[in-house]
């Protein structure tokens, strides 16, 4: 969940010592700020999120081997 290392609303990257918390099991992922955000996700938002990422890679991949053949993007 790269997309939440840093906090969106003020870019802190610390955890801990009251920066922040980043909790993560099997159906479940927080993380939460010293300014107040937080966002939690459920198993399915997690999934969902694993589908598109994927998806994501396999696009861009797709993409860097044709311009690898000379096409244009």
């Amino acid at each position: 969940m790269q997309k939440y290392a840093a906090c969106p609303v003020c870019k802190n990257l610390l955890l801990g010592e009251g920066n922040g918390t980043l909790a993560v099991d099997d159906d479940r992922f927080v993380r939460s700020c010293r300014c107040g955000w937080r966002i939690e996700l459920g198993a399915q938002e997690i999934k969902q999120f694993e589908k598109d990422s994927k998806r994501f890679a396999e696009l861009l991949a797709a993409e860097t081997t044709q311009t690898k053949k000379g096409r244009q993007p």
